[in-house]
């Protein structure tokens, strides 16, 4: 499939983990130290996205930098985005809606919206950067 520079991957990061006591979006599951989130980067990179946009908190930019550097390299097409600066500030983050918000200056184009500790598979990703293509429907 060509490259679908337009379309960019949006991994909402922001989470506090609460239930899961701890980082979940950079919790490893796999080889090598691979999260969750490594897996969709992978996955929408080999059907042609090529720019990744991660919503995150500001106390985890560095660890989330430093992982994806790590995993993917410094050529990795990143922008990061902190979901706990945008809006009147609180405890908790207001979730999926304001994720997706905050992130909208950052965002230029049709865009895959994952949760960054959900695996959607790449046929998942494929269909959806497809249907963003114009070339057929998600569902």
């Amino acid at each position: 499939m060509p490259d679908n520079p337009a379309i960019t991957l949006l991994l909402l990061a922001g989470g506090l983990g609460s239930r899961f006591g701890g980082t979940k979006q950079l919790a490893t599951v796999g080889p090598r130290g691979s999260a969750i989130l490594d897996y969709s980067i992978r996955e929408a990179a080999a059907v042609g996205v090529t720019r990744v946009v991660v919503v995150g908190r500001t106390d985890l930019d560095e660890d989330i930098q430093r992982h994806l550097v790590a995993q993917h390299g410094e050529d990795l097409n990143l922008v990061m985005v902190h979901q706990d600066t945008f809006g009147p500030a609180r405890a908790r983050p207001w979730g999926t809606g304001h994720a997706v918000v905050s992130a909208r200056t950052a965002l230029d184009g049709p865009v895959v919206v994952l949760n960054a500790d959900d695996h959607y598979g790449p046929t998942g990703i494929a269909r959806i950067v497809k249907s963003l293509s114009g070339a057929e429907s998600a569902v």
